[in-house]
């Protein structure tokens, strides 16, 4: 037997738990934070700064369906803090909380790729997935990109095998069997 630190009751002993052992509070060494608030059905989520704002996620997460559609961290900058969500086959979404008490909260399918130091984000447009964005999300400024190489999966994020953004530079490759080459774009901030 490993042990990992865990004893067995911290783990979910039925479908409907929120005692998820991933979903940790977390303080980031700028005093922002990001709280999860659990209950045997419910999550709620907090963040702010430890200084100077406390914030609440305006819904509660019902924990019936397991972890599938509980919000997770995936990233933090110095303006937000991202969190992932899972909602099938093919399918993800991100909530972005501001760390600005008076913006609002950001919901984005698809995200592909973050440069959390220009807070651009990459993603798949919902409507037509044949469609990359670039979302300044300062700004809430978007770009369009249409992928034109025929890929003919039901989302394009299946066609595409890595994405990036750099300071300037958004670069994409695609899956080996698209037979496209790999793509770099110079952005203007």
């Amino acid at each position: 037997m490993i042990d990992l630190g865990m004893d067995a009751t911290e783990f979910p002993d039925k479908k409907d738990s929120c005692y998820f052992f991933w979903l940790k509070d977390t303080i980031f060494s700028n005093g922002n934070y990001l709280h999860y608030e659990k209950t045997r059905t419910e999550l709620n989520i907090e963040w702010g700064n430890t200084q100077s704002f406390k914030r609440a996620f305006p819904e509660t997460f019902d924990c019936g369906d397991g972890p599938l559609g509980l919000p997770d961290f995936d990233w933090a900058s110095d303006q937000f803090i991202g969190l992932r969500i899972g909602c099938g086959t093919q399918c993800w979404a991100s909530y972005i909380l501001p760390l600005n008490p008076n913006d609002s909260i950001q919901f984005i399918w698809y995200p592909l790729a973050i440069n959390q130091e220009t807070n651009m984000l990459a993603h798949i447009d919902d409507e037509e997935r044949d469609k990359l964005i670039l979302t300044q999300l300062s700004t809430g400024i978007s770009r369009q990109i249409l992928l034109d190489y025929g890929c003919t999966t039901e989302g394009v994020g299946a066609c595409l095998k890595e994405v990036r953004l750099t300071t300037s530079e958004l670069y994409f490759e695609y899956e080996e069997w698209v037979n496209a080459p790999p793509v770099a774009i110079y952005i203007q901030y």
